[in-house]
């Protein structure tokens, strides 16, 4: 609580992976509750890395990079919204 999302986002994931990304675009704002009843605001953006390079902090044992054209088979159905908003907006021309 308190913390510009945007900022941090940034900080988050420069601590988790070691890179720096520019925020190009708000694709959307979901609301959900967590199975400890503690109830979530996401702010979800189109990103792109601009530098650094992948090392993963302690609290991660492994990534995987997933291409946007074939993600739905990687990603849970709750991001497949916006996969679709990145198509339907032609979002590529960004990243």
């Amino acid at each position: 609580l308190g913390e510009d999302p945007i900022l941090g986002l940034m900080r988050e994931i420069r601590e988790e992976t070691g890179m720096y990304i520019d925020i190009k675009y708000p694709m959307s704002v979901r609301h959900f509750e967590r199975d400890d009843r503690q109830v979530i605001t996401m702010l979800v953006f189109l990103c792109k890395l601009k530098a650094g390079y992948l090392k993963l902090s302690d609290e991660h044992s492994e990534y995987e990079w997933i291409d946007i054209e074939n993600c739905e088979e990687k990603l849970t159905e709750f991001f497949h919204k916006e996969v679709e908003i990145y198509r339907r907006l032609k979002l590529s021309k960004l990243v």
